[in-house]
């Protein structure tokens, strides 16, 4: 079945003819991945090649960065392109599902609401969240990208979506691709210096928040 697609299968088990009989619920993880990518690559079978897939760590190896570059030697362009998608559309279903939350009340609130924008980012991005005077949040929007050690942030342009959104009140959230949380000289300098600035146009800065893939730090809470 090397490189096929379905038709080494009994036809009544193939996925497609399966999901016609009993539904698409009916599909294990395996069948449903095969379904999509469509057919196998040399020396794996579709059905061996999904399961090969989900054994990065189950659905999360879509959103986990280990679709950035290809985890499967052999695999085609077209199958490729699809799980670059189907991790797109993952990451938007969980940004659009985490947007239902509109209320913040600490730094534990925000990463579970978005750390995993960051997931799979080899450099440092940061984040803003724009809130209401109650913290509820009126708009988030990744606004620069570093490098792997550091990122430049421009406070006139924070400044300027905050008012053009009529965001009272903001924070920034940002990783550290190399899995050190702690903040480094430049974040804290960085952020007492954002902070008065701020302060001096009326708007107020919650907190800058430094993420990595399973925990985070709260700059409010130490400085």
């Amino acid at each position: 079945m090397n490189g096929s697609k379905f038709h080494a299968i009994p036809e009544p088990l193939r996925p497609r003819e399966k999901a016609k009989r009993l539904g698409i619920e009916s599909l294990s993880d395996t069948e449903l991945l095969a379904l999509i990518l469509n057919q196998g690559i040399k020396g794996k079978s579709v059905l061996e090649l999904a399961s090969e897939l989900l054994g990065f760590k189950g659905w999360s190896f879509l959103t986990s960065g280990a679709s950035i570059n290809r985890p499967i030697k052999g695999l085609q362009d077209a199958q490729w392109m699809k799980i670059q998608a189907l991790g797109e559309i993952a990451k938007r279903y969980e940004k659009e599902k985490s947007s239902m939350q509109s209320k913040v009340s600490d730094a534990a609130d925000v990463f579970k609401l978005y750390h995993h924008r960051f997931r799979g980012k080899e450099q440092e991005h940061i984040l803003l969240i724009g809130l209401s005077k109650r913290n509820h949040i009126i708009f988030e929007k990744m606004l620069f990208q570093g490098t792997h050690q550091s990122v430049q942030l421009d406070s006139g342009t924070i400044f300027h979506e905050l008012i053009r959104y009529h965001a009272q009140r903001f924070i920034l959230m940002h990783n550290h691709p190399s899995g050190v949380v702690n903040p480094s000289e430049q974040d804290i300098n960085t952020t007492m210096i954002l902070r008065d600035q701020a302060k001096k146009i009326g708007l107020i800065f919650l907190d800058h928040i430094i993420v990595t893939s399973d925990e985070f730090y709260s700059m409010a809470k130490h400085f």
